[in-house]
């Protein structure tokens, strides 16, 4: 009878445990929600549903500043790299999702809002909410964490800062993953972790009875980390080598200026000196792959302040308004050569950027002995140094030679000039041809002149500076009258107005040929030249005689001409056409001196000559003392 009972009593347990077993094989394990679609949807007016399409069991909230929120997901599992989506909400700019832990799982979605606002969040069915609320606490009171697994989670605050520091703490960790080590001082200390993705790595700690000031120093000063601890929040940051790495993941929340500046230097390996000048205001950003250098400048510009080298490795930062006040200062005069003092204080001003640094204040011209005298740092002496060594320049110079040739249309060729390409009609000024300098002109034009097919009227030089104008003229004035009418002096008898007088005066005329010419030389030593060119004459012959008045009448020919030439190379303007009748006879030599023989047997010809007056303008370059520098060419 005991026999059966135990063998019952085994067969009884043998049912149970394959019971058990049948339950452990067939209960469904509980598995992560897997997080696919990345978007919000809408509830209502101001609600953004996190997620619409996952179920949301647990979660983690904390508004971090009004424009910030942080979502943690628990159980949720994310496969992709941490992702920025721009603009996923009308209420949203954009939103950060990333996978933080593995193990439990948890993601985190980071939303920036356009305006700061006030949220709390609700569950709607099986989806997360968050809503606008006018009775949500403001951002800075104590923030309350809405999730079940997080409820015995002590709310009352932390320690401050430096209070934590100092506080002891005994650990002993060997060979364990950084992040497993923060999250238990986080623990231990009520504080907050963010860490960026470089906070990697396996470490051993042995500390007892030690600060937490000294187990953060080893832990991570020591190993190219840095981090940052305001209230409960410890931010931790991997160190590059030098300060052109990159800041890969970088959050400062309500920290003063002073210590995110002094951050910053520690991650650069520089030395920052705080002006006084400076105010230690609160400043919030979030970065990610961010230069280090481009991330001072940034935190430098939107605060309005300036950085002033001391050395290589050393910088001090001021407030705007005391930069110019920075530094020791000296007295410098600069004899300028060429350009004028007030061109470099004119400079100056008309640049904001060089105005800002540079107080023309502090300037003293003497236009007599053409110096500038300035008071200023050793730093803004150099800077107008450098301005005023690119702006001291030689002003170069060209003569302008100017000849004025009468010439047989037909020989115009002998000259290089080809008329069939010009329509040129009769007394038009119009640019007929340029001749390069390796043209022999000077001997073209002797030998037309020994041939009387060619007369030089006129050959002046001129020199002109750079864009400033010269002026030619080659005429002659002829004196015209003219009359100005005024009242006689007459007696107080109001009954007989005075007689008008006229008073015949004279007035100067010009009539010939004027070139205005203004040259601009460029660093290559081509010319460009802007010339007018006027012609004045006296109505029909020279004789004619004048009016009743002694008026003449005068005609006008004008033209305006903008050409790019090089050193030596001439420009021909012409077109003032004149024809002459030439009569020619030819009879026997013995019989011509018979006069009745000589009449009929003489034969005459007539031939028209056509002849043209051609201006020949060629620019020569001098005072070049320089070689042409091939930076300003390339």
């Amino acid at each position: 009878m005991k026999f059966k009972t135990a063998r019952a009593a085994a067969s009884s347990a043998r049912l149970a445990l394959a019971l058990l077993l049948a339950i452990a094989l067939f209960t469904p394990a509980f598995a992560s929600e897997k997080l696919s679609e990345l978007k919000l949807g809408m509830q209502g007016a101001n609600g953004i549903v996190l997620f619409p399409d996952h179920e949301t069991k647990e979660f983690g909230f904390d508004l971090e500043t009004p424009q910030v929120v942080r979502v943690d997901f628990y159980d949720w599992e994310y496969s992709g790299t941490s992702t920025i989506i721009p603009a996923p909400h009308p209420l949203v700019k954009f939103m950060r999702v990333s996978q933080v832990s593995s193990n439990p799982d948890v993601v985190r979605a980071i939303l920036v809002l356009n305006e700061p606002t006030r949220i709390k969040p609700a569950r709607v069915g099986k989806s997360l909410v968050l809503e606008t609320a006018r009775t949500a606490k403001p951002a800075g009171q104590t923030r309350q964490l809405y999730s079940e697994s997080l409820a015995d989670r002590s709310n009352d605050g932390s320690p401050e800062a430096r209070t934590a520091l100092d506080s002891k703490i005994s650990l002993s960790f060997d060979q364990e993953d950084l992040m497993t080590i923060l999250n238990a001082l986080a623990v231990k200390f009520n504080l907050r972790v963010f860490a960026d993705s470089g906070v990697t790595g396996k470490f051993s700690v042995h500390a007892e009875d030690v600060t937490l000031r000294e187990v953060l120093k080893n832990l991570l000063l020591q190993r190219n980390f840095q981090y940052t601890l305001k209230g409960r929040d410890l931010t931790v940051i991997s160190l590059g080598t030098d300060s052109g790495r990159m800041a890969r993941e970088l959050l400062f929340r309500d920290l003063g200026l002073k210590d995110a500046l002094q951050t910053l230097s520690k991650m650069m390996n520089v030395n920052l000196i705080i002006h006084e000048s400076v105010e230690d205001k609160k400043v919030n950003f979030y970065v990610e792959n961010l230069n280090l250098d481009e991330l001072l400048d940034l935190l430098i510009q939107t605060n309005d302040l300036v950085k002033k080298p001391h050395n290589d490795n050393t910088f001090v930062i001021l407030a705007r308004e005391s930069a110019n006040d920075f530094g020791k200062k000296q007295f410098r005069t600069f004899k300028l050569v060429n350009a004028a003092p007030g061109e470099v204080s004119s400079l100056i001003k008309s640049s904001k950027s060089l105005s800002e640094k540079i107080n023309t204040e502090n300037f003293s011209i003497n236009e007599r002995i053409n110096t500038l005298s300035v008071y200023d740092t050793i730093e803004n002496l150099n800077l107008l140094a450098s301005i005023i060594d690119s702006i001291d320049e030689k002003v170069k110079q060209a003569v302008i030679e100017v000849k004025l040739v009468e010439i047989n249309r037909g020989s115009l060729k002998e000259l290089g000039i080809k008329l069939d390409n010009y329509n040129i009609g009769s007394n038009q000024i119009t640019d007929i041809g340029r001749l390069p300098s390796s043209v022999t002109l000077p001997a073209r034009l002797n030998f037309l002149e020994e041939t009387n097919k060619a007369k030089t009227l006129a050959s002046p030089k001129i020199r002109a500076v750079h864009k400033k104008p010269a002026r030619i003229f080659i005429g002659r004035k002829i004196p015209v009258p003219y009359y100005d009418y005024a009242t006689a002096a007459s007696s107080s008898n109001a009954l007989y107005p005075a007689p008008t007088q006229a008073l015949k005066r004279y007035k100067d005329i010009e009539v010939g040929i004027e070139l205005n010419v203004t040259p601009e030389i460029s660093r290559d030593n081509e010319i460009s030249l802007d010339l007018v060119t006027e012609i004045t004459d006296l109505d029909g012959s020279e004789s004619q005689q004048a009016k009743e008045d002694g008026q003449y009448g005068f005609s006008t020919k004008s033209t305006k001409t903008y050409v790019r030439i090089k050193d030596g190379e001439t420009i021909v303007l012409g077109g003032l056409i004149s024809h002459s009748n030439k009569n020619n006879s030819t009879s026997p030599a013995l019989l011509n001196r018979v006069p009745l023989l000589r009449t009929l047997l003489t034969d005459k010809v007539t031939s028209t000559e056509e002849r043209e007056m051609i201006m020949l303008v060629t620019p020569r370059l001098v005072n070049i003392d320089e070689p042409v520098d091939d930076s300003y060419t390339n």
